[in-house]
């Protein structure tokens, strides 16, 4: 078996035909392994394991199995799914044996080192069971951190500095500014408020796209009067409408990403119900269940999009809030105020 990679104990090899007899014992223990890798009751065969393997192999997938440098023991597998440019899933399933050896920890540790240099990923996320509290603890020794929840699951993530965003000289915005985020972020509010200390236009799209009526412009006049809008040379668009996310993101010198959890957001819709809205030409008087179900999709449909067009265009200062604090301390930030001009302009 060839070795990829190594830590202090552990030797990362190429998934095997080799192993099938130890990948069998760990995914059919449900106890200690799959109850919180898949969730079902479910045996599998030799053939389903070799058929893995072969599959991951053709792939050239980033897999590995974990072997115990002293004795050869084999420990489990640790892999990254749905690579992209910019990031991509960990899963790793040790065996009940080889549980509660710091092995955990350690191969968690290497893997982010291995997969950031490889790769030259900025961000690894994951999904674990809420009552998989070993897990969590393991993972949060690693770096990760908790960012989202649901009753299925707990997402964290870790990721590498951007070396555009945090210092006190890169705290400014530009002036041609675009803010992204889920149903029920607040970019809006965020908007007015950056409007507020800096001066420049400020535009919502769905005043854009949509009317009083709640009918709707054309794809092709709502795309006519983002471009008017995008040269008047200085401005600030508020709204998500990921079909234009890239056109935006070559126009605009800075991004401001509100990458708030899905708890947070459905509270801010339920929070604006009834409100009359500066950024919508109607108010929301009933929640709106499509717009909910736009919310829950959004961390595995447009974040990755996001994240990815952030990658893609690494000359842009790019600001990223994962808390509403965060957001509020930033725009009351010296630096941004003083963009304003004496004008107001």
């Amino acid at each position: 078996m060839k070795q990829i990679f190594e830590s202090d104990n552990i030797s990362f090899v190429e998934v095997s035909e080799r192993l099938v007899p130890d990948y069998l014992i760990m995914v059919n223990d449900y106890e200690h392994v799959n109850r919180f890798i898949g969730g079902l009751r479910k045996t599998f065969t030799e053939e389903q394991e070799i058929a893995w393997v072969r599959g991951k192999r053709e792939e050239n997938a980033p897999v590995f199995s974990m072997i115990e440098k002293e004795s050869g023991r084999f420990i489990g597998n640790i892999e990254l799914m749905d690579l992209s440019e910019t990031g991509g899933e960990l899963g790793i399933a040790i065996t009940a044996e080889m549980q509660d050896k710091g092995y955990g920890t350690e191969a968690v540790k290497a893997f982010i080192a291995y997969a950031m240099e490889r790769w030259g990923l900025r961000r690894i996320f994951l999904r674990t069971s809420p009552g998989n509290a070993r897990a969590i603890r393991v993972y949060e020794k690693c770096g990760f951190r908790e960012y989202d929840r649901s009753e299925k699951h707990v997402f964290m993530e870790v990721s590498r500095p951007d070396p555009k965003q945090g210092t006190t000289e890169n705290k400014a915005p530009g002036s041609r500014i675009i803010i992204l985020g889920s149903p029920g972020s607040g970019k809006s509010t965020f908007a007015r408020g950056l409007q507020e200390r800096t001066g420049l236009p400020l535009f919502h799209l769905d005043n854009i796209w949509w009317r009083a009526d709640r009918t709707h412009i054309s794809r092709d006049e709502f795309d006519r009067q983002l471009q008017a809008v995008m040269q008047g040379g200085k401005w600030i668009l508020d709204g998500d409408y990921s079909r234009t996310y890239e056109v935006r993101f070559q126009a605009c010198d800075t991004v401001i990403f509100l990458d708030f959890s899905e708890e947070v957001c459905l509270r801010g819709i339920a929070e604006r119900l009834g409100r009359v809205r500066p950024d919508i030409p109607w108010s929301e008087d009933r929640p709106d269940p499509e717009l909910e179900e736009l919310v829950r999709k959004y961390r595995t449909e447009n974040r990755p999009e996001v994240y990815a067009l952030i990658e893609k265009y690494p000359d842009k200062k790019v600001f990223v809030f994962r808390t509403r604090e965060e957001a509020d301390a930033w725009l009351k930030d010296s630096a941004v105020r003083s963009q304003r001009s004496p004008a107001g302009c």
